[in-house]
């Protein structure tokens, strides 16, 4: 299944208004990568309307100097195949700790030396 890909470079300081955009304009879900500039990403289920969702954005997107916030650079539309999302965010995420021995991980994962306190350890 193929699903369509909202994508919006923009500053910063744009970047949670235009999240809102993409979802109010029926995106499922929106990724965010941050960066100069910024990269927005809604997606648009298969069976809804992605030209009606894009139009929206643009819109939404027009208004952002209107409210005091820098345009964005550039919007665009493609389409991505679908991934097994639940498992794919895993093969990105790394262990990090902000303390001296706890550290944050998903459940699967494994603690990064034997003396680190690991919730899902029973320890």
């Amino acid at each position: 299944m193929r699903w369509a890909q909202i994508t919006v470079l923009a500053p910063e300081e744009s970047t949670e208004a235009v999240s809102v955009a993409l979802t109010s304009a029926g995106c499922a879900g929106v990724a965010e990568v941050t960066g100069r500039p910024c990269v927005v990403k809604g997606f648009v289920a298969p069976d809804d309307d992605e030209h009606s969702a894009l139009r929206s954005v643009q819109e939404a997107c027009a208004r952002l100097p209107e409210c005091g916030l820098a345009a964005v650079d550039q919007i665009s539309l493609d389409y991505v195949d679908e991934r097994d999302w639940a498992n794919e965010w895993k093969k990105h995420f790394k262990p990090s700790s902000s303390w001296t021995r706890a550290w944050l991980s998903a459940p699967a994962a494994t603690p990064p030396h034997a003396s680190a306190w690991w919730p899902w350890s029973g320890s």
